[in-house]
C-alpha cells in the first residue's frame, strides 16, 4: 500500500511538471523586408506591430504584422529594454552617442509610432540604469535619480522601477533608489530584471546561478532554474530562453514558459528552430532566431 502511494505521488508530480501553461494555436513566420535580418523584436501590447532591430547595425524599425509594411523610427535606438505605453502609441528606448571625450553616453528617447515625432526623456548620460513606462509617463533612472516625461493622456500608475547599478538589483519608489538584491550582494551579478504586470513580483537572473522570482519587497525567493532573458506573459507566467552553445555560437535554443514558483515548465518551440529573445503581449509571444528570422506564437 505504501509503495503504491509513493508511486502515485511520483506520477502526479511528473504530470504536474509537464502541465500546460500556455496553448499555442499557431506559429507565424513574420515576413521581413528582403535581406533584413532581425536581431531582436518586441511586439506591441495590442499585437498589431513589432519593433525590430537589425543584425547589421543600430536602429529601430516598425513592422506592421498584418501588411508587412515597415518604417524606420530611430536610426540609433536600441531594442534592449524597450518599452511601450499600454495603448501602443509610444515607444521608449535607449539611444547611444559619443561625448566630446569620446566616452559612450546613453540618452532615453520616446517616439510616437503614428507621427514619428521623437522627444527626449533623459539627456545623454553615463549612468542610465533603467527605463520604464507607467501609463503614458516615460521614466528613466539616471544615476539613481528619477527623470520623467508625460507622453499622452493615460492615467499614471504608481509602480516601482527596477534598475541595475554596479551589478546589483535596485528599486526606485517615490524618487528614492535603494539596493534590493534578494540573494545578497557579495559575489552576485544581477541582470534581466522585470516587474510583473500587477507590480507584485519581480523576475531576475543572477549570472552563473539561474533565474528567480520574488515579491516586490525581495521576500519569498523562488528558483526557476536556467531561464535567460525572462519576460512576464501575465502575472503568473514567465517566458524566457534556454540555450546551449559550443563556445562560439548558439547551437540550440528553445522558448520556455514557467510559472512563478518554477514548479511547472513548458517548452513552446520545436527543436528545428534556434529560438532566442522572446517578447510577450496578450495572446502572442514573439522570438527571433540565430538566422535573423522572426516568429510569433499565437496563443489561445
Amino acid at each position: 500500500m505504501k509503495k503504491a502511494l509513493i508511486t502515485a505521488l511520483l506520477l502526479s508530480g511528473g504530470l504536474l511538471a509537464q502541465a500546460q501553461l500556455l496553448e499555442v494555436v499557431s506559429t507565424q513566420h513574420v515576413k521581413l523586408p528582403q535581406g533584413y535580418r532581425v536581431e531582436q523584436a518586441n511586439v506591441s501590447p495590442d499585437g498589431t506591430y513589432a519593433i525590430v532591430s537589425s543584425m547589421s547595425g543600430e536602429g529601430l524599425t516598425k513592422i506592421d504584422l498584418q501588411s508587412g509594411q515597415t518604417s524606420l523610427l530611430s536610426e540609433k535606438g536600441s531594442n534592449y529594454d524597450l518599452r511601450f505605453t499600454p495603448d501602443s502609441r509610444y515607444i521608449v528606448y535607449r539611444e547611444a552617442s559619443t561625448g566630446p571625450d569620446h566616452k559612450r553616453l546613453v540618452s532615453v528617447k520616446s517616439t510616437d509610432v503614428l507621427t514619428k515625432k521623437t522627444v527626449t526623456v533623459a539627456e545623454p548620460s553615463r549612468e542610465i540604469q533603467a527605463i520604464d513606462v507607467q501609463g503614458s509617463l516615460a521614466t528613466a533612472i539616471d544615476g539613481g535619480k528619477r527623470k520623467a516625461r508625460q507622453l499622452g493622456n493615460l492615467n499614471v500608475e504608481e509602480r516601482p522601477v527596477l534598475s541595475i547599478d554596479h551589478a546589483q538589483l535596485c528599486i526606485t519608489r517615490k524618487g528614492e533608489t535603494k539596493v534590493l538584491s534578494p540573494l545578497g550582494t557579495q559575489g552576485k551579478s544581477y541582470i534581466w530584471q522585470s516587474l510583473s504586470p500587477d507590480a507584485s513580483k519581480i523576475v531576475f537572473v543572477v549570472v552563473g546561478e539561474g533565474c528567480y522570482t520574488c515579491n516586490v519587497d525581495g521576500t519569498n525567493v523562488q528558483s526557476l532554474g536556467i531561464l535567460r532573458a525572462p519576460v512576464w506573459y501575465d502575472n503568473n507566467t514567465i517566458v524566457g530562453m534556454v540555450n546551449e552553445s559550443n563556445g562560439y555560437v548558439v547551437t540550440r535554443s528553445e522558448i520556455v514558459a514557467t510559472n512563478v514558483d518554477g514548479s511547472v515548465r513548458q517548452t513552446l518551440t520545436t527543436p528545428d528552430l534556434v529560438a532566442t529573445y522572446p517578447s510577450a503581449s496578450t495572446g502572442k509571444i514573439s522570438f527571433t532566431t540565430t538566422e535573423g528570422e522572426m516568429y510569433i506564437l499565437n496563443l489561445k
